[in-house]
């Protein structure tokens, strides 16, 4: 019966890693709505502003994203609410970061260049995304003996997800939508919007090969248990 068990969870994998993938969908409205504020409202020169906006909303969706994925893990594992804390935490880190980096700024005087923008802007999701890895990673293994693979997911996730994402932004771009932000933002909405789509996916994905990996290695030890 066990072994039965595992037959069906790993015909099942491949479901499991598209409803993984789907609880990253709440960064494509938020990116939208995001777009739209800032070209309806003339944003375009308030960089500072800006920043904070998507940092709100990144807030917002890793929220929502630690819910929709809790509840997938429930199938399998307990990790109650502390999965969405956890999921949050990386961009909870970003916030003091970001003040931190105005507070230089203000007191320092840096030149104000696009390329040092974007660099500081990829250091900070990349910080983000190792750091939820480890919140998610404590909680992941109190249930899975090779959970730390998570933080490397996550990290590679972190990594490749917004560079493809930049690419694809770059592809569909034809010229300068915001040319006084910084080169991401470059792209008009949406080149923009589907660039942070396919980093999701991509996030999605990297991190759902893993979670269907851990589960199978779980229920095969299970079923040679018996």
């Amino acid at each position: 019966m066990a072994e039965q068990d595992v037959r069906l969870q790993r015909g099942s994998g491949l479901l499991l890693g598209l409803r993984w993938v789907l609880t990253f969908s709440p960064i494509l409205p938020f990116s939208i709505a995001i777009a739209l504020l800032i070209s309806l409202l003339n944003l375009s020169l308030d960089r500072v502003l800006i920043l904070w906006l998507v940092l709100a909303s990144a807030l917002t969706c890793a929220l929502l994203i630690g819910l929709m994925q809790k509840h997938v893990l429930n199938n399998y594992i307990n990790v109650g609410r502390q999965w969405i804390v956890a999921t949050a935490s990386g961009i909870g880190i970003l916030w003091p970061l970001a003040i931190g980096v105005f507070f230089v700024m203000q007191t320092v005087p840096i030149p104000d260049w696009p390329e040092e923008w974007e660099e500081i802007a990829r250091w900070g999701w990349s910080i983000a995304w190792i750091a939820t890895g480890v919140a998610q990673y404590l909680l992941l293994k109190e249930h899975w003996q090779r959970a730390a693979w998570w933080i490397l997911a996550n990290a590679i996730a972190g990594i490749v997800g917004p560079l493809l994402g930049s690419l694809v932004g770059g592809q569909l771009s034809t010229s300068r939508w915001w040319p006084e932000l910084q080169p991401d933002l470059y792209t008009p909405p949406h080149a923009w919007i589907a660039g942070i789509t396919v980093a999701a996916v991509t996030s999605g994905a990297f991190t759902g090969i893993v979670l269907v990996w851990l589960i199978r290695q779980r229920l095969v030890r299970s079923s040679d248990s018996i």
